[in-house]
């Protein structure tokens, strides 16, 4: 994969749509469209609680055209950290706008990474191929079933005695 590559980490956050699977469905499901992405699947979103509940928070992803938008919060900590990772160009400052405006972010770190620059040589030739074979797949309505949010709990793991 190339392109560019956007890492947030949120810091001073409200605390109330951090812990919102609603809230963290919604911002994943409209920021595609409004940064010129292009969704292949629902977003996803997973409540996260650790077994001592010490550490809990969202986890949600979104497979677009381009490549991936996910996110992982903890609430406790008032903190958020997300990824775009896309094929084609993006506007960087409308992403974190729409970040703080979600999970009012007070205080953030960004990174940002250009990826792939020796694959962007051969993408180049092959490009009229891919642009042609490229669909976007259209959403199917949720079942009852489906809409229901998700809850995983995450055991420790122990290794064998050796």
């Amino acid at each position: 994969m190339h392109g560019p590559h956007l890492m947030l980490d949120c810091y001073e956050c409200d605390e109330t749509p951090l812990s919102s699977m609603d809230k963290v469905y919604e911002f994943l499901d409209k920021l595609p469209s409004e940064v010129g992405m292009h969704k292949l699947t629902r977003p996803y979103v997973f409540h996260y609680k650790d077994c001592e509940k010490i550490e809990q928070g969202i986890t949600g992803f979104v497979i677009i055209a381009e490549s991936h938008i996910s996110i992982h919060t903890y609430p406790n900590k008032k903190y958020f950290t997300m990824d775009v990772y896309s094929c084609k160009a993006f506007d960087v400052d409308k992403v974190i706008e729409i970040a703080r405006k979600a999970f009012g972010v007070g205080k953030l770190e960004k990174q940002f990474v250009e990826r792939g620059m020796l694959f962007k040589q051969t993408y180049a030739r092959e490009k009229p191929i891919t642009i042609k074979t490229r669909r976007v797949a259209k959403m199917p309505k949720l079942s009852a079933l489906e809409q229901t949010a998700v809850t995983t709990t995450f055991a420790p793991t122990t290794s064998p005695k050796q």
